[in-house]
Formats: structure tokens, C-alpha cells, sequence
């Protein structure tokens, strides 16, 4: 399951994700709790709809955020291509571990 991987696509994700995770972290003061309310554990409630919750946290999608976090260069503009393999990972998750129960209330 965690195997790696040489698809440029998948490492693009990867990478940005990292990326803008650390610079998400490095701008926030206090992290708070752990817990999810309602609207964010529905959100999260499978791999690919918590793919997108992620996506629009970082800034990369949605308007909530004025910055994307993590894309620069061909990061950016390569996001629409590795954002399919990104999004084709969730579905095979999902298919392959229905019962991951990511939604817990």
C-alpha cells in the first residue's frame, strides 16, 4: 500500500502537498484540537472528498484563501494534470478500503 512510486505526477502532488503543508504550519500560531465538528468531518468523509478539503485549506482551490500554499513554478502550473492522478488515487482508495470509516462522528 505504501509503496513509492516514479510517476511524475504523483511526485508533483507529493511534493506540493508537502510543501504547502509546512508553509500552512509556519503561518499558523496556534493549532488548536484535533477533533472534527460536523461540516468538516462530512467533508472528510472519504478519501477524495478529504483530498479536496485539503486542497481548499492549502488555497489551491475555492476562495477562501488569497495565497496557494506550496505551488510555485511548474507546481502551479502543472496543478489540473496531477491533480487527476491525485484525485484517480482517492477513487482507487476508496474502492479498495470502503470500510476505512475516515467519517467519525
Amino acid at each position: 500500500m505504501f509503496a513509492g512510486t516514479l510517476n511524475r505526477h504523483k511526485l508533483m502532488h507529493h511534493l506540493a502537498t508537502v510543501l504547502g503543508l509546512c508553509r500552512r504550519a509556519a503561518e499558523v500560531e496556534c493549532l488548536g484540537a484535533f477533533g472534527k465538528n460536523k461540516a468538516q468531518a462530512k467533508r472528510t468523509a472519504s478519501a477524495a472528498t478529504a483530498l479536496r478539503f485539503l486542497w481548499d485549506y492549502l488555497g489551491w482551490t475555492g476562495s477562501k484563501r488569497p495565497v496557494a500554499l506550496g505551488l510555485v513554478g511548474p507546481l502551479h502550473t502543472e496543478f489540473k494534470t496531477y491533480r487527476e492522478a491525485a484525485e484517480r488515487m482517492c477513487q482507487r482508495f476508496d474502492a479498495r478500503f470502503r470500510f476505512a470509516n475516515l467519517y467519525r462522528s
